[in-house]
This record gives structure tokens, C-alpha cells and sequence, in this order.
């Protein structure tokens, strides 16, 4: 996500699974493909990485992935049993049952985990605010996210939220 690019990304917008054996292998072409994630997949010793879409229908609400730090395609076992894993969540998601519990939760007093919906939620305001801030197009402005998240090495749900909260404005020079 922070970097835009990637076998989870091209999963969701394809609704379809993507695996890349051996990141490092040039007959996959996972670095030609993914220039950005090449670097980091290297830097953090990960040879191996597996993307399944979750969607309703044709509607791509999220994805699964794996990685490994070896090389090497899934066996049918594990393609199997992520498959079905997938199918699961989706079908818990299609239920009602599911959004009214959800819902009815009583809160646990933490807050929730940011790299969920609410992250995604929260990227997408803070790209916003940036757009209308900077007067440039959301498209720039997501860009302008995610390389600010990535040269300074912070989670984009994390500058998001700074975004967000106003403690930071992109494009101005020292955070305000």
C-alpha cells in the first residue's frame, strides 16, 4: 500500500490470485514489474510472496497475503487451504450476521488495528485534505502519501493519521 504497487494491489483491482515464486528470479519479472517493492522485498529478506483476492462478487474489498523467505510456489496443500481461506472470508462478510455482530461489539477499550478498513479509510481522507491543501489532483496527491510514507520509512496509515489529525502538512516544507 505504501508504496503503490505490488502483487497484493494488482490481486485486488484483478480479483484474481498472483503469486511470485521467487521475487529474485528474472523470468518472473517481479522487480521489472515492481520496481519499489523489488528494493524492499531484498532489504527484508523475502523471496517469495502470495496475494489473494477478498471479494464480494466483483467487488474487491481486500486481499490476503503471504510471504515466505524462501523461494518456491505453494504447494497444493497450502494453495488449498488459502483458497478456502479466502472463500471463507468472503462468504463470513456476504452474511448479515456478520456486520450485526461487528457492530454490536462492545469496544475492548484498545483501538482498533489502523492497517484495516480504517487505515484504508483514513489514507483516503488524508488524501483528500492533501489534494484540496495542495490543489492538485488525487492521483498526485496519493503519490505525494506514499512517497512521504516511504523516504521516511513510517507507515502510510501512520503519516495518514498525522495528515489527518494536523499535526503534518504535506508540501510545505517542516511538519507544522
Amino acid at each position: 500500500m505504501t508504496l503503490g504497487e505490488g502483487p497484493y494491489l494488482d490481486a485486488a483491482s484483478s480479483l484474481s490470485p498472483v503469486q511470485v515464486h521467487n521475487f529474485a528470479d528474472p523470468a518472473t519479472a517481479g522487480a521489472e514489474r515492481w520496481p519499489f517493492l523489488a528494493k524492499e522485498v531484498a532489504r527484508l529478506d523475502v523471496c517469495a510472496l502470495f496475494a489473494f483476492p477478498v471479494g464480494l462478487g466483483e467487488v474487491p474489498v481486500g486481499t490476503i497475503g503471504l510471504y515466505r523467505r524462501k523461494p518456491g510456489p505453494l504447494s497444493t496443500t497450502q494453495l488449498g487451504a488459502a483458497l478456502t481461506a479466502v472463500d471463507d472470508i468472503a462468504a463470513s462478510l456476504m452474511e448479515q450476521d456478520t456486520w450485526t455482530e461487528v457492530a454490536s461489539r462492545p469496544t475492548s477499550g484498545q483501538d482498533p488495528p489502523t492497517h484495516l478498513v480504517a487505515g484504508t479509510a483514513l489514507v483516503h481522507q488524508a488524501a483528500g485534505m492533501t489534494m484540496i491543501q495542495l490543489d492538485v489532483s488525487i492521483e498526485e496527491s496519493m503519490a505525494l502519501l506514499r512517497a512521504t510514507a516511504f523516504a521516511e520509512g513510517v507507515p502510510l496509515t501512520d503519516l495518514a493519521r498525522e495528515v489527518v489529525e494536523r499535526r503534518i502538512r504535506l508540501g510545505e516544507g517542516d511538519p507544522t
